[in-house]
């Protein structure tokens, strides 16, 4: 594969490296101390800087490496993101060769998360959003599961083992077929199945009914409660997503539905009653519901289920 967007940073700074636990980098891909197999598998996403600007039904989106002037630093940015989902053992790693940690809250995906040092913690809204405005300027297409690949969303009720792209020479794609193998798992610039196989709990957002509220302090992540956070927008109910609220920041969620599979954003929505925790990208059988800004905020802070898995953090 190749990308115009290679020789252009933030994207060409997107790499995968080994930390320790105490955040430190110890071996870049290409070192001869690189392994998969090291317990913090992460991949580096630069600082970058966004603005968002609506004309009509149009929406622009844009994204500097550099201070500009009407563009605000991404909140997301400059971390290091899990490459694979997190460890099964419950020890909060990311490596190759094993399978995702399941049926866990995501109070307790966090609590594994920040165990494993104090510059970690649970893969959160702002990341989401960052990797979510990487792709959309580098694909100008909301449909991940096209541009891309389908993911592993409509293949039998267990999820793969990490690792399942490591084949790949390239950063992004499958190492099955595009669109006909639903049961291959896929890759965005190195980090593996931000859509399909399983959900990924996501921290720093919380939803009472459809009021949205965010939150960019890890030190503040907490469930049910908009103390320390900020009201962003509304979600809609359960739906096809035909429209975003994108912050000032770059955050982005949901604002309406009522498309398809085919048109608008074509990832699936979800809200209920109450106060309500995010988990996104869809699972082993969601089929084209799956994919980048698939949104999960139906489901109660004390849920805990076998597509649901977490991912690793670390702050620079």
């Amino acid at each position: 594969g190749s990308s115009p967007f290679d020789s252009y940073a933030p994207w060409s700074g997107m790499k995968e490296c080994n930390l320790d636990a105490s955040g430190t980098v110890t071996a870049w891909k290409g070192d001869s101390s690189f392994a998969r197999t090291n317990n913090y598998t992460m991949v580096f996403v630069p600082e970058f800087y966004v603005a968002a600007k609506r004309n009509g039904t149009k929406q622009y989106f844009y994204v500097s490496d550099k201070p500009k002037t009407g563009m605000t630093k991404h909140p997301g940015s400059g971390k290091y993101v899990g490459r694979y989902h997190m460890n099964s053992s419950g020890d909060g790693y990311s490596k190759t060769g094993v399978s995702p940690y399941v049926n866990i809250t995501r109070a307790t995906a966090r609590n594994t998360a920040k165990s494993v040092g104090s510059k970690y913690h649970l893969y959160d809204f702002v990341a989401y959003c960052a990797i979510i405005f990487l792709y959309i300027v580098e694909f100008a297409d909301w449909d991940s599961q096209g541009k891309i690949a389908y993911g592993r969303a409509r293949g039998p009720s267990n999820a793969n083992t990490s690792g399942k792209t490591d084949t790949m020479v390239y950063h992004t794609g499958t190492a099955g077929s595009k669109i006909k193998d639903t049961y291959a798992s896929c890759q965005y610039r190195w980090i593996e199945n931000l859509w399909g196989n399983v959900y990924q709990w996501v921290d720093g957002f919380n939803a009472n009914g459809t009021m949205a509220y965010a939150c960019t302090d890890p030190s503040k992540y907490a469930d049910d409660t908009a103390t320390g956070y900020t009201n962003i927008g509304f979600v809609p109910t359960n739906g096809w997503i035909t429209d975003l609220t994108v912050t000032e920041n770059g955050l982005l969620i949901p604002k309406y539905n009522g498309g398809s599979e085919t048109t608008y954003v074509p990832d699936y929505a979800y809200s209920s009653s109450g106060w309500r925790v995010l988990y996104v990208g869809g699972g082993w059988s969601d089929g084209a519901y799956a994919g980048l800004l698939c949104f999960g905020a139906g489901s109660a802070s004390s849920g805990s289920y076998s597509n649901v898995s977490a991912r690793l953090l670390c702050e620079p």
